[in-house]
């Protein structure tokens, strides 16, 4: 796993790499407060950020999780994603998509969840 950026800096810059990420988000928060259905998608969050996911099994050690955020990001949404995990990791996230409601954002996790449940089942065979 490689470290962040900031990591391989003298302190000093180190400071000022901080400074400028703080001065980035506080930059992105105010441009999604002024305008919260354009920033819908954004990333930031006011304070941590919570999720939670079903998880499928997806063969050949790895595994989809379908996530939903728990917490509002900047613009005030809870955002879904779709995401794989490998044995080395992580994989892509994709297929964000963002709601007003939590109830809504883990309505669209669980739907997608039981799509690939229905895809990826196996048929049952029946003997006689």
């Amino acid at each position: 796993m490689t470290k962040p950026v900031a990591f391989d800096m003298p302190p000093d810059l180190q400071a000022l790499w901080a400074q400028l990420e703080q001065e980035n988000r506080q930059a992105t928060v105010r441009r999604a407060k002024a305008d919260p259905a354009g920033h819908k998608l954004s990333r930031v969050f006011s304070g941590p950020m919570r999720w939670r996911f079903y998880e499928s099994k997806a063969g050949r050690s790895q595994c989809v999780r379908f996530c939903w955020s728990t917490t509002r990001n900047c613009a005030g949404y809870f955002l879904t994603w779709v995401e794989t995990h490998y044995k080395k990791g992580t994989g892509a996230r994709r297929k964000w998509s963002a709601r007003r409601q939590r109830q809504d954002a883990k309505a669209i996790a669980l739907r997608r969840f039981r799509a690939h449940q229905a895809r990826s089942a196996k048929p049952h065979e029946v003997q006689t």
